[in-house]
This record gives structure tokens, C-alpha cells and sequence, in this order.
């Protein structure tokens, strides 16, 4: 029977995808690639296009349109729902929309705490909007929760230029 077989397909998606976020955070794969593949093997073909929406760069208003249809669903949940929303406000950053970048990226950061990924984003629209106290607090958490993300440390320490403060930006 069909309706089985894609049952079946879907819920061994499911279960590779469980076996296959821990291979990304064991070899820092980028959680936005499995996410999407994620998707596109095991989605209805209307979130593969708004996947593809969403992870687009060169139409911000599309991206948010598509990063909103999927958070709008209701299916996601965890760090997939965190993605959504940090990808959103990386398009409502882009477009000047400080505020709005920062609502999604804590609320990213709120469904998915250990996400180095959206405090650094968040950290990165609040030193574009000046609040750069808020933003070093970003960075700092970002580098404690992944050592390895550099940009955290060359932004933390760009506040800290910026604040007049030559020893820490060093």
C-alpha cells in the first residue's frame, strides 16, 4: 500500500535524521545542510520549496516568506524550529529590520539554548543596531558554547574596539 510506504519512508527519515545530527555535531557539519536534507528527502513537496525559500539569499522578502510558511506549519519542533526562525532573522537583518533579526534569533536561541550559531547571529544585529554590550554578551556565549566559531571572537573583540576599550579588543 502507498500510504504505508511513505509512512515507513517517513518515519526512517526520522530515525536517520536522529543518527544523522549526531554525526553533524560531532564533525561541525553545518546543521543547516542536514536540516534541508532532511527536508527535501522526507518532506511534502510544498516544504521543499519553501525550504528552499527559506535558505535562498538573493530575494530576502522570499526568504522570509518561506522561512514564515514553514514556522507557520506547526511541524517542527527543536533545533529544526530554531533554524527557521535564525534563518528568518538573518534575512530581516539583511534588510535593515534590526529588531526583527533579533526577536528571531532569541527565540531561536530560547527553543535551542546550546546554539552557538544564533547567539552569534543575534550578537551580530545588536552591534549593527549599537547595543554592543548585548552584542559582546552574544559573542562570549557563542565562543563558550563552540571554541572554534571564530567570527564570535573577531566581532567580540570589534565591540569591544568600537566601546574604546584597546585592551580587550586585542
Amino acid at each position: 500500500d502507498v500510504k504505508f510506504r511513505r509512512t515507513l519512508h517517513f518515519f526512517t527519515c526520522v530515525l536517520n535524521s536522529i543518527s544523522l545530527c549526531a554525526a553533524y555535531r560531532e564533525k561541525e557539519m553545518p546543521r543547516r545542510l542536514a536540516f534541508g536534507l532532511l527536508l527535501l528527502l522526507c518532506g511534502p513537496a510544498a516544504w521543499a520549496d519553501d525550504l528552499a525559500d527559506c535558505n535562498q539569499m538573493t530575494d530576502l522578502d522570499r526568504r522570509i516568506r518561506g522561512c514564515t510558511n514553514l514556522i507557520g506549519q506547526g511541524k517542527f519542533q527543536g533545533s529544526s524550529l530554531a533554524v527557521l526562525h535564525d534563518n528568518r532573522g538573518l534575512a530581516y537583518g539583511a534588510k535593515g529590520d534590526l529588531d526583527r533579526a533579533i526577536a528571531d534569533h532569541a527565540k531561536a536561541i530560547e527553543i535551542d539554548p546550546a546554539d552557538a550559531t544564533a547567539r552569534y547571529h543575534r550578537g551580530l544585529a545588536s552591534a549593527m543596531k549599537g547595543a554592543l554590550d548585548a552584542a559582546i554578551a552574544d559573542f562570549s556565549k557563542a565562543v563558550e558554547l563552540n571554541p572554534k566559531l571564530a567570527p564570535a571572537y573577531y566581532n567580540r573583540g570589534a565591540s569591544y574596539g568600537r566601546m574604546g576599550d584597546d585592551a580587550r579588543a586585542i
